[in-house]
């Protein structure tokens, strides 16, 4: 491992996880790079999940747990803002896992600078490799339409705040909008658009599973109409 020292604040909502929540936990506990803050957000589970997030939390001081009404994906997330310490941020859904040295791989090229976001390839397959001798990382700045253009490349996530990790600073001022869906394509372009520089990572490290219960799944309802409230969102 490089000479890497700023502390991680790894985000990650819970809801009614409890089948994977013990998969997604211990890719995280298991990381390369150690200097992590992990915080948990239960976010009104009616299941197991309380009790496996409070199980890593008894074996290891890095992991935060925080219990909350349902207020939903954004509200757990700005909580977690809310509440990190780390020069750098993750976010991570419970139900998704990451490669043992995703945290070093997305940080090695940012480390040290700010205005900046770097994000990793993503597999819907659970066929992740835990250790990357070579990776290529490609630095893309310039007009905000080039950044644009990077964080829509192929096999990467786009538009979700998750596959990514984020220096600090850009979320001094930007929240998650309270939408039912669409939230992270609201904030999605403010965040392009304050950074520099864009990182692209050329290797899978985010294992995105595809529940079929998983909101990104459900047929189109009213809520899909709170996109266009966006435009009321400061």
């Amino acid at each position: 491992m490089k000479n890497l020292t700023p502390l991680i604040s790894v985000i990650i909502p819970i809801y009614n996880a409890e089948l994977y929540l013990n998969e997604c936990l211990n890719s995280v506990f298991q990381q390369t790079y150690k200097n992590l803050e992990i915080i948990l957000i239960n976010d009104g589970s009616s299941d197991g999940s309380q009790a496996i997030a409070e199980r890593y939390g008894e074996k290891d001081k890095r992991f935060r747990i925080v219990n909350q009404e349902s207020k939903g994906v954004s509200a757990a997330r700005n909580r977690g803002l809310d509440l990190a310490c780390g020069k750098y941020i993750m976010f991570l859904d419970s139900d998704d896992k990451i490669a043992l040295d995703t945290v070093e791989e997305l940080l090695l090229p940012i480390n040290g600078k700010s205005r900046i976001f770097s994000m990793a390839k993503y597999s819907t397959r659970d066929v992740l490799k835990d250790d990357h001798e070579e990776i290529h990382a490609t630095s893309v700045k310039g007009k905000i339409i080039d950044r644009i253009k990077a964080v829509q490349t192929s096999e990467y996530p786009s538009f979700s705040p998750w596959g990514k990790l984020y220096s600090q600073d850009i979320f001094e001022t930007v929240r998650f909008p309270n939408l039912s869906i669409h939230e992270d394509t609201a904030i999605i372009l403010p965040l392009i658009d304050y950074v520099d520089e864009v990182v692209l990572i050329d290797q899978s490290l985010w294992y995105y599973r595809q529940v079929k219960s998983s909101i990104t799944n459900i047929k189109i309802s009213k809520k899909n109409f709170d996109i266009f409230k966006k435009i009321r969102c400061k």
